[in-house]
């Protein structure tokens, strides 16, 4: 992407039994990173359900790729 954004993707098998995995069979992260700040932009989640897609970018959307671990980890507590 040009100029100094950049997008980033992971990707995860799913569980079998979930509704998810029924539709996807893969779970999809994609992120748009500021470069400058590492600061995610905008985030988009391959999950079925809406309550659970919007949950997750949620929690990317202004986060820190370098310096937010510490985010994630209290969130799931």
């Amino acid at each position: 992407m040009a100029g100094n954004r950049c997008v980033a993707c992971g990707y995860a098998k799913l569980p079998q039994a979930t509704a998810a995995a029924q539709v996807y069979q893969m779970l999809t992260v994609a992120v748009l990173v500021d470069k400058s700040s590492d600061v995610v932009e905008q985030a988009s989640v391959s999950l079925v359900t809406p309550v659970a897609r919007e949950f997750v970018e949620g929690l990317l959307v202004g986060s820190n790729l370098v310096t937010g671990q510490e985010h994630f980890s209290r969130s799931s507590a």
